[in-house]
């Protein structure tokens, strides 16, 4: 699982924190600390290559607006 914050530059500007994971390999801990900090969890459907085979990997994501 990797996370990645996007803001203008300082810690107290960033707006969106995305973590993804490779469908299939899942660690139900991870969602769910993730899950109880109201990330939303999306899919993105056939977004990589593993071994030359197209994989889909969840997005959570976490927007300050939502909050």
């Amino acid at each position: 699982m990797s996370i990645i914050s996007c803001g203008n530059g300082g810690d107290d500007d960033i707006h969106r924190v995305d973590s993804f994971e490779e469908a299939g390999i899942e660690n139900p801990g991870s969602q769910k600390v993730l899950e109880k900090a109201s990330f939303k969890k999306s899919v993105l459907r056939k977004c990589c290559l593993l071994k030359g085979n197209p994989r889909d990997m969840g997005m959570f994501s976490l927007i300050t607006s939502d909050q």
